[in-house]
């Protein structure tokens, strides 16, 4: 089978158009999964819940913090959810390669009495969200594909709401097999393309 290999951020394609497992209607329904399974099993929940948000700066306006708004104000509407109680979001942005600020920003949050975090997308940010929030034993919410599984300890107070790349590629894979495609082209947007279609490649051969 024949393979090749795109990289959209160096041929000028536009990185808002290219398709992603968690955007759209996968966003809505995964975001909004998760808020009303955690928090409707909770007893004596105060008149209002503060949920924090940690995006990307390129992140404004994009699926993944509309989704996290719609989340909420969803959850809001429905009283039987969350009877007499509210949500309230409190977000904040910071640039991809700011570990130090996106860790004032996890601090400044903490400070106003949040009970969970969502985010953010990079892994190197929520790498270290995740550890503040490991720490201080703050549900910790991921949306992110990774590579490498986090230390146990770290992930306890994580919920990643990513398919694993196992259950993807196999999916995939289940794909190809049902079209019998001898071959194709695999476009990628950043550096983890290629480590992501590796374990692809040894499923196929």
């Amino acid at each position: 089978m024949d393979f090749d290999l795109i990289d959209r951020s160096k041929d000028g394609y536009s990185r808002r158009s290219a398709w992603h497992p968690f955007r759209g209607a996968h966003a809505y329904s995964l975001v909004w999964l998760l808020f009303g399974t955690v928090l409707s099993v909770t007893a004596a929940l105060p008149p209002q819940i503060r949920i924090g948000g940690i995006f990307e700066d390129d992140q404004r306006g994009r699926a993944i913090e509309t989704a996290f708004r719609f989340a909420v104000d969803q959850i809001n509407s429905q009283g039987k959810i969350l009877p007499q109680t509210l949500l309230s979001y409190h977000i904040h942005y910071v640039p991809r390669d700011n570990s130090f600020l996106a860790t004032k920003r996890v601090c400044n949050l903490i400070r106003t009495g949040i009970a969970a975090l969502f985010g953010p997308q990079d892994p190197m940010l929520s790498a270290h969200v995740q550890s503040i929030c490991a720490t201080l034993e703050i549900p910790h919410i991921a949306a992110r594909w990774e590579l490498d599984q986090a230390d146990s300890t770290m992930r306890q107070s994580t919920i990643n709401l990513y398919p694993s790349y196992s259950v993807l590629n196999v999916a995939f894979s289940d794909l190809v097999d049902h079209w019998k495609w001898h071959s194709m082209v695999i476009l990628y947007e950043d550096q983890f393309g290629t480590a992501r279609k590796f374990y692809f490649f040894k499923i196929i051969y």
